[in-house]
């Protein structure tokens, strides 16, 4: 009886340790972001990289 009492309460601890932690983070959280450019289908935003992605990819980096 005692050891069930014993892990429920830290059961218990610890959820109200994780749901702590998260309410926290959210609150946190930076603000929404104006929407970026539309990406095309599968192709994504490659389009607008420059003549040399992997420069600019790595420049971007």
């Amino acid at each position: 009886m005692e050891t069930t009492l014993v892990a429920l309460v830290l059961v218990l601890a610890a959820m109200a340790s994780y749901i702590s932690k998260k309410v926290r983070e959210r609150r946190n959280r930076p603000k929404r972001y104006p929407p970026g450019p539309k990406p095309w289908p599968i192709v994504g935003n490659l389009h607008q990289l420059r003549s040399l992605p992997h420069k600019y990819l790595h420049l971007s980096a």
